[in-house]
């Protein structure tokens, strides 16, 4: 096929592989006018009726159906709970399924074996996030940083000790002694069972000891603290960590593909426990930019988990970033640019998973034509003519099917010359009693740039320079623009008055002109040459009334 074949076969490696049923030929029905339209892709929704029925769930199914070409068909709650796994609703060409409370992930898996739709969040998969020791293991193997933690494992029946803690277990007043591993206070216990979120933070004794209980949101309380307590609990499987010091929030990161990932940042439970809670009774959480290496995080842990769609949490520490925690199926509440963005993202994927998007459209079209054109170029001449036909046709209708999404531009206003700076820090007596004159206090920035201001900056300026000039010629005072009509007036009238005008005009001209004293300390070469500079820049013109602060 050449070029065309190339680019082809480069399109077709990064489409999603089906499972086991055929996705090139989509079901087509006859409209009115007689000409065939793909029917919408089923997608199915298995899950709990509560989670189905949640305010972000239904924002995002509405907007996945309102082009027409995805049909959501739900499975009723009492189906799968009751029925077999063959009475669920057949056919769906995709399906979103994921496990919550009560979810029979068991007939969910069979179900997938026996139609094999295209899972959106691999189903197999979310058993990983049942159990937080193979959390940590996946997160390990894909190179995602995440606290080291220790297992102490206990036979459900028995309690007996099992694994390295079976062949040392030591607990002081500090310390947990697991095999040949020391975890020191402060550190963290954590349930195996990623659905207990009973999670404790023990405290040392010189902090006063006792632990921290975390649990999920009653009321308006996340964690309380007892300081009565100082062992570990003994009644199961518990992994310890240590505890991470962060600026006092926790980050919530929700990924929809590998591509997007939203993140929120909520007050720490640990600092006093209290939710906060908006006019809404929602708990309050604020926007925050990931930064390119924890993008990269929320990208493997989509990929990694097999989860399109989850969350998982991130603290930031002064040693990096670290997921403490993955969840399976996560949505962002009350953000309908994040339902937006789901949606368009979710609908993109499962046309393309099922074949119904218009790039898989146009690929099948293309190789159709190149089939048909390969086929007949036996025949020499007549194979050719048809190439030049199909190559034809596929110029006139190349952006048929194409929508346009976005138009990215990097743009810059042209209005600004690039500013030229001089900086100068100094303790210099002079300029400290000119801040003092303008400034509003004594840590307040000042900015002069009114005419007045400019002068006396200037006249300062001659003052600190003395009588040696740039070429070492007599620098004689300049007077300033007050001065200098005044002396003119009073010259025009009689020549010996005209000193005592300009005094007086002077004096008029100027109310509250600071009166600062010229130290006697020489000027550093630094400072000369600064105010050398200011005094060119600000000399140039003449009077300062003209200066543009633009």
């Amino acid at each position: 096929l050449g070029a065309a074949g190339r680019r082809l076969s480069a399109m077709m490696r990064f489409m999603p592989k089906s499972r086991g049923r055929s996705t090139s030929a989509p079901t087509c029905f006859a409209s009115p006018g007689g000409e065939e339209v793909a029917q919408p892709v089923r997608l199915g929704i298995c899950a709990m009726e509560k989670k189905v029925a949640s305010k972000p769930m239904q924002a995002i199914l509405k907007l996945l159906t309102k082009h027409g070409d995805i049909e959501v068909v739900t499975f009723p709650e009492e189906v799968i709970l009751g029925a077999p796994v063959e009475d669920w609703p057949h056919p769906v060409d995709a399906l979103i399924s994921f496990f919550s409370d009560g979810f029979p992930l068991d007939k969910a898996e069979a179900y997938v074996q026996l139609r094999q739709p295209h899972c959106v969040n691999d189903l197999t998969a979310q058993r990983l996030l049942l159990d937080r020791r193979r959390v940590y293991a996946l997160l390990e193997e894909n190179g995602i940083p995440h606290p080291q933690a220790v297992c102490v494992e206990r036979d459900p029946d028995s309690g007996q000790l099992l694994g390295a803690a079976a062949e040392r277990f030591d607990e002081g007043d500090d310390f947990l002694m697991i095999g040949e591993t020391k975890v020191v206070k402060p550190f963290v216990e954590k349930p195996v069972d990623a659905e207990d979120h009973n999670i404790c933070i023990y405290y040392p004794s010189s902090a006063g000891g006792g632990i921290k209980r975390l649990f999920r949101k009653v009321g308006d309380r996340a964690s309380d603290f007892d300081s009565g307590v100082h062992h570990v609990r003994k009644d199961g499987s518990y992994m310890y960590e240590p505890f991470m010091k962060t600026q006092g929030t926790d980050i919530k990161v929700y990924t929809v593909g590998p591509e997007y990932a939203h993140a929120e940042a909520r007050k720490s439970p640990v600092i006093d426990g209290v939710v906060n809670r908006n006019e809404d009774g929602k708990e309050v959480r604020f926007p925050v930019v990931l930064t390119p290496k924890e993008k990269e995080m929320a990208r493997r842990v989509c990929l990694a988990f097999g989860q399109m769609v989850c969350g998982f949490d991130l603290l930031r520490t002064t040693m990096g970033s670290y997921v403490i925690d993955v969840n399976g199926w996560s949505f962002v509440k009350g953000l309908p640019k994040y339902y937006e963005d789901a949606a368009a993202i979710l609908r993109q994927h499962v046309l393309t998973a099922t074949g119904r998007s218009p790039l898989m459209r146009r690929v099948e079209s293309l190789l159709n034509c190149s089939d048909l054109n390969l086929s007949e170029g036996a025949d020499g001449e007549k194979g050719a003519l048809e190439d030049n036909s199909a190559e034809n046709t596929t110029r006139s209708d190349r952006w048929e099917h194409e929508e346009l999404l976005a138009v990215l531009a990097v743009m810059r206003h042209g209005d600004r010359t690039p500013k030229n700076k001089m900086k100068l820090a100094t303790q210099r007596t002079e300029f400290v009693r000119l801040h003092q004159h303008w400034a509003t206090g004594p840590r307040k920035e000042v900015k002069l740039k009114a005419p007045k201001q400019l002068q006396e900056v200037l006249d300062l300026t001659y003052s600190m320079l003395g009588h040696e000039d740039d070429d070492g010629s007599p620098n004689l005072p300049r007077p300033s623009p007050a001065e200098a009509s005044a002396g003119a007036a009073g010259a025009s009238a009689s020549g010996d008055g005209a000193v005592a005008s300009s005094g007086t005009a002077a004096t008029d001209a100027s109310p509250g002109t600071p009166n600062i004293a010229v130290s006697t300390e020489p000027l550093d070469e630094r400072t000369r040459e600064a105010l050398r500079l200011i005094r060119t820049v600000l000399d140039t013109g003449g009077a300062l009334d003209w200066i543009i602060r633009k």
